[in-house]
């Protein structure tokens, strides 16, 4: 797609592109553009001249990723760790203290559901007698 004449800034042009590329094959490629321009200049009039912050992913996808880091991490044999993290960090493109505290902290969290867990099997017990 050529990059548009009419002054829009590179990050709506990405914008438009993203867009349409989104768009791709859902819609003939001139409703396509036309959709994406829309979009891009919708964008720029509510968040034109203001300072926005847009996080690397998606909401849920640290989540998922964490998750899928932990699942590595457990379901590799004891003495191939240094090899797994060596993965895990290109990957993900993380430092070796990320992937620990992500590791640490998915540890945590299963112990935490598991303790929750177990707490009301005891109080339905409980109930129960």
């Amino acid at each position: 797609m050529p990059a548009p004449k009419d002054g829009i800034s590179d990050f709506c042009a990405m914008l438009r592109l993203c867009v349409e590329q989104a768009l791709g094959g859902r819609l003939e490629p001139d409703v396509a553009e036309n959709v994406a321009d829309g979009a891009a200049y919708a964008f720029i009039g509510a968040f034109g001249g203001t300072c926005l912050y847009i996080p690397k992913s998606a909401p849920g996808e640290l989540e998922r990723r964490n998750r899928e880091i932990y699942r590595a991490w457990i379901s590799a044999p004891e003495h191939d760790h240094p090899d797994t993290l060596r993965k895990l960090i290109a990957r993900h493109a993380l430092s070796e203290n990320q992937i620990y505290k992500i590791i640490r902290t998915e540890r945590q969290r299963r112990i935490r559901a598991k303790q929750a867990s177990e707490s009301e099997v005891q109080e339905w017990r409980h109930n129960a007698a």
